[in-house]
């Protein structure tokens, strides 16, 4: 019944409706207290028996053909500068099988009250990795996803040369993307090559 993640919910089937998606129905479970103080930081994310796996493995006797979204309030290990806002249990995750440690996404809801949007985008970015899409663009400038219909942003454009091409310096060129690497504030577009990707994945009806 929270309001502002009804609003992020409501920007998160928005931006999905671009691609021709529909949400289907949404089912809320509270993870045991215990098991929800242990996790509300996740505090390692590397490895099968890191943090972040054995909160995916919570989602065993989850409907089947879902994809499943933790909560959580942080995700500890980003790098120098960059704070984690989400990550996906593989690209792609596993579908029809619950319980595996790559059966969800885990996103901060930090910013929920503040910024629901941004929460919603986050969402939907590791969403879309689930789901099976890769970033256009990689912060290294030198790899990119195999659609053609994306755009790249080069390491030519790295303005201040620290080897990172950042949202700033690829506008025009990828950054206004969903499933651009770095967050953007209103980086939200997805392709047609992107949206039949996302279409054929198992866990989206025909």
């Amino acid at each position: 019944n929270d309001p502002n993640f009804k609003a992020a919910l409501e920007e998160f089937r928005t931006i999905y409706a671009t691609a021709g998606i529909a949400l289907g129905t949404v089912s809320y479970f509270d993870v045991p207290a215990g098991q929800a103080a242990a996790y509300a930081v996740v505090d390692t994310t590397d490895g099968k028996d890191s943090e972040l796996r054995k909160l995916f493995e919570l989602s065993a006797g989850a409907p089947n053909n879902a994809m499943n979204f933790f909560l959580v309030r942080e995700i500890k290990g980003g790098q120098a500068g960059f704070v984690i806002l989400g990550i996906a249990g593989g690209i792609p995750g596993i579908p029809f099988e619950q319980g595996t440690n790559a059966s969800g996404v885990a996103v901060t809801a930090q910013d929920l009250a503040q910024d629901p949007k941004s929460v919603a985008r986050t969402m939907a970015h590791e969403g879309g990795h689930w789901l099976g899409l890769w970033h256009l663009t990689e912060q290294d400038g030198q790899m990119f996803d195999p659609l053609s219909d994306t755009p790249e942003c080069p390491i030519a454009r790295d303005a201040n040369k620290d080897q990172k091409v950042t949202k700033a310096e690829c506008a025009g060129f990828g950054a206004e993307y969903l499933m651009f690497w770095e967050a953007g504030p209103t980086a939200s577009q997805l392709s047609s090559n992107q949206g039949f990707v996302l279409q054929r994945s198992p866990v989206v009806s025909q």
